[in-house]
């Protein structure tokens, strides 16, 4: 019997509040990164404001101050991105370490995330190029599209819907959607001990889809909290605070949805395993 959608989320708020020490590395794997991106800007934004003798005054000024002096420096927050370039391979390969180490540990067995990643983490990559491929495809695709039909269709109203609106409405929806059948393909890597091109044809679960959906809008709207929280209560200890209480609160969203996801393919194989 397969697991409906608020059983797949329930398991995987039970199995990820069961494991707190996932829950911490996650969260202190995601505060180390956070912490080197934000050396790596305050560096950047230094550099530029060190010459005028008031750096430290710069650096507690408004938006409005900043607004003028980001105007003066184009040139040098353009080279910004570059020095946070080595965040995209880290990313993926952490991003392909997770999605098999954290189903892995999140069954019932109580086991290691690190071993998980050691064992599946290959194939857990090549999936990952394969979806990466396909997202690429995709949004090559979309934008061949939108361009044919902006100069087809012209008018400056539907030209703007189109290529503001609906155009980007659905690169999103194509990111989603590799990401979703990414994360399904390597926890079957996982749970059925599938290789890495036998996962890219597994059957996946309704239920899946609709646990997934719920645990990435309640990430959402953690993640939008925290941005309020700093927007409205500044740079302080308590915004501080608060907001590393909702980045732990992301942390479990995503556990969650790992630990979902590990009960139902376990609860799939085994009634594949009674079939037979």
């Amino acid at each position: 019997m397969k697991l409906s959608a608020p059983d797949i989320l329930h398991a995987g708020l039970r199995t990820s509040l069961a494991r707190p020490d996932l829950v911490l590395l996650m969260y202190g794997m995601r505060t180390a990164v956070s912490l080197a991106v934000a050396a790596n800007v305050a560096r950047h934004l230094g550099a530029i404001v060190d010459h005028t003798g008031f750096g430290a005054e710069l650096m507690a000024a408004d938006l409005v101050l900043w607004a003028d002096i980001i105007a003066d420096h184009r040139s040098s927050l353009f080279r910004l991105p570059v020095h946070l370039l080595w965040l995209l391979p880290l990313s993926f390969v952490w991003n392909a370490v997770v999605e098999v180490g954290l189903p892995y540990a999140l069954r019932p067995e109580r086991r290691s995330f690190w071993r998980g990643a050691w064992w599946y983490g290959g194939r857990s990559l090549l999936v990952g190029v394969v979806y990466l491929i396909v997202a690429v495809i995709g949004i090559a695709l979309l934008l061949v599209v939108s361009g044919t039909l902006a100069g087809e269709v012209g008018g400056e109203t539907a030209n703007f819907w189109l290529l503001a609106v609906v155009t980007p409405a659905a690169v999103v929806v194509v990111l989603i959607a590799a990401d979703y059948l990414c994360s399904i393909a390597r926890g079957s890597v996982v749970c059925h001990d599938a290789g890495a091109v036998a996962s890219l044809l597994r059957r996946h679960q309704p239920g899946l889809m609709a646990a997934y959906a719920v645990w990435k809008v309640a990430l959402g709207v953690v993640l939008t909290a925290s941005i309020i929280v700093q927007v409205y209560l500044g740079a302080g200890v308590a915004s501080l605070v608060v907001q590393q209480i909702l980045f732990l609160g992301a942390v479990v969203c995503g556990c969650g949805w790992y630990g979902g996801l590990a009960a139902a393919l376990e609860r799939q194989s085994a009634a594949r395993s009674q079939e037979r």
